[in-house]
């Protein structure tokens, strides 16, 4: 699972690890309102793959983890607090945390471990009439029971 805008028009990518690991994964759901799209992957030998499911939306004060490769950093993981929603941006919830190009597509896993979230953009605002991005403004989109009954229904296809 990554962000739609990581896949943006291609089916087919590559997806390699750390340990030099290359298969084909190819786009299987993209959601219309969410940031967010699906790649179907044959197994990974140095990845256990994580499962979805069905929890309650995310509550202001809960801790998400996420891994990412912002700037030239490789699988920099950071600690992030739920702190509310973005209703102009299809109610995506934000966290206090940090945040940098680079990290587009990671998955936010709760103290349980699991997949609650997608990250999806970093918080900009403008000073001086030039853009700035807020790196401790995480944008995400979380992944909810209808997600996860859109995502089942393509996959069984």
């Amino acid at each position: 699972i990554t962000a739609a805008h990581v896949v943006d028009n291609s089916e087919i990518y590559y997806v390699t690890t750390q340990t030099k690991e290359k298969v084909l994964g190819q786009v299987v759901w993209v959601s219309k309102e969410k940031d967010m799209a699906v790649l179907r992957v044959p197994r990974i030998n140095s990845r256990v793959p994580a499962s979805l499911s069905k929890v309650p939306l995310l509550e202001v004060g809960q801790k998400l983890l996420y891994t990412g490769y912002p700037a030239d950093y490789e699988l920099l993981t950071s600690r992030a607090t739920v702190s509310g929603r973005a209703p102009d941006y299809h109610n995506a919830i934000l966290m206090q945390g940090f945040v940098w190009f680079g990290y587009s597509g990671a998955g936010a896993f709760d103290a349980s471990g699991r997949l609650r979230a997608v990250v999806v953009a970093i918080g900009v605002e403008s000073f001086r009439m030039q853009p700035q991005p807020l790196e401790t403004l995480v944008y995400a989109f979380e992944i909810t029971k209808e997600d996860v009954e859109s995502i089942r229904e393509e996959l069984n296809k």
